[in-house]
This record gives C-alpha cells, sequence and structure tokens, in this order.
C-alpha cells in the first residue's frame, strides 16, 4: 500500500521538509529519492558540470529525461513520537514528477 511521509531533506545549508511517497513499487538503481526539478533547487542541486547521468525513461506522457546525481542528499522521516536516522540517498530529478517519491531500496 502506498505511503504518504512526512520527510526532511537537506543538502549542506539547504533544508526542506515535504511529503513523500513510500512503497509505490518504484525501483531505482539503488537507495535513490525521486524529485521534482522544484525541488532540486530548492536544495541547491546541480543538474551540470559532469554532476549527473542522463536516462531517458517513459512516462505516461512520452520519453522524458532523468538526472540522476552523483552526490548524495540526506533523508530523514519525521515522526512525533521519536528521533529517526538520517540516511543518504541518491537524488533522481525529473521534470515529468510533482512529488517526492521514495524508492523501494530507501
Amino acid at each position: 500500500m502506498t505511503t504518504w511521509l512526512r520527510i526532511m531533506l537537506r543538502k549542506g545549508d539547504n533544508e526542506l521538509i515535504t511529503c513523500a511517497l513510500a512503497n509505490t513499487g518504484f525501483e531505482g538503481l539503488g537507495p535513490d529519492v525521486l524529485m521534482p526539478m522544484g525541488v532540486a533547487q530548492r536544495l541547491g542541486l546541480s543538474l551540470s558540470g559532469g554532476n549527473a547521468e542522463v536516462y531517458a525513461v517513459r512516462t505516461a506522457s512520452g520519453i522524458a529525461p532523468v538526472y540522476r546525481l552523483k552526490e548524495g542528499v540526506d533523508v530523514r522521516v519525521l515522526v512525533d513520537d521519536r528521533d529517526t536516522p538520517i540516511i543518504k540517498l541518491t537524488p533522481v530529478v525529473s521534470e515529468s514528477v510533482d512529488y517526492v517519491i521514495l524508492s523501494d531500496r530507501a
């Protein structure tokens, strides 16, 4: 069953609290976090300068580029009753997604 989680994303001094989908069946290449372009920009992630591998993926609206960055971001699931560990996930950025999605390995 797909689950919404409240998460914190951090890269350097940039931090963002948002919601993410988990258990969607998204099978990344590893522990990945798929995010819209706007989220990547707010975190200060750069898609240029050899910092990302570009893949073409088939979406419902056609073929779209997806950028898998070489450097990770810190991610923490936020819950009210306890602290949770920070994990390092590989950001995957796409203009064709509207939500942050955690891969099954994340």
